[in-house]
């Protein structure tokens, strides 16, 4: 690929993102291209070096906050109207409350996520505890002579153990998927913001 293809590329690849930042990241990637140039690379090697369009997106998404891109996706285009100006303001009593309401419902969908992850530990270590608990149980149960009562303590102990090691196990993948979706999960609405501006 071109120096020429490359810039087009990426100018539409960032074509969400204010007119001037977009020049700002393509101007950037112009002069790295023509500095490899000048340490003897061909052009399309330079170009190679970079990486891909894809690649190159994602890394400049990645160092711009989500608020500075919803702040640029949600200003206005072109002035208000009175009428529409009117219609806000009136609606002012109607759209607050909806919008307070869809906020409590993310913050709330959040929390119980969170709560539910952390209840899975707390059984899991519920469970650790109570298979050590079996054990010292069933000890103090062999020394006082009731051998089949510390066996069937002994049974239960190691259920719980062994249940306790394999919902660790789970506890652990869940945790790692839910650190993996809140690290991603910036990025996909990121992407997801340049491409609605894309299709318009």
């Amino acid at each position: 690929m071109n120096k020429a293809t490359f810039l087009a590329k990426l100018r539409a690849g960032l074509s969400g993102l204010a007119e001037d930042e977009i020049d700002e990241r393509v101007q950037f990637y112009s002069e790295m291209i023509d500095d490899s140039i000048e340490e003897g690379m061909s052009e399309d090697d330079a170009v190679e070096r970079i990486g891909s369009v894809d690649e190159v997106v994602a890394n400049i998404l990645a160092d711009i906050p989500l608020v500075k891109l919803v702040g640029e996706r949600i200003k206005p285009k072109r002035n208000i109207s009175a009428g529409e100006f009117l219609l806000i303001a009136f609606g002012f009593p109607l759209w607050v409350p909806v919008l307070g309401a869809l906020l409590v419902v993310a913050f709330g969908l959040c929390i119980a996520v969170l709560a539910l992850i952390a209840s899975l530990w707390v059984a899991d270590v519920a469970l650790c505890l109570g298979g050590v608990a079996g054990v010292i149980l069933s000890i103090v149960y062999a020394f006082r002579g009731f051998d089949i009562t510390a066996l069937a303590v002994v049974g239960c102990a190691s259920a719980c153990v062994g249940v306790s090691i394999l919902m660790f196990f789970g506890c652990l993948a869940v945790s790692k998927g839910m650190l993996r979706l809140i690290k991603i999960a910036p990025s996909k609405i990121k992407s997801a913001l340049l491409r609605k501006e894309k299709t318009k």
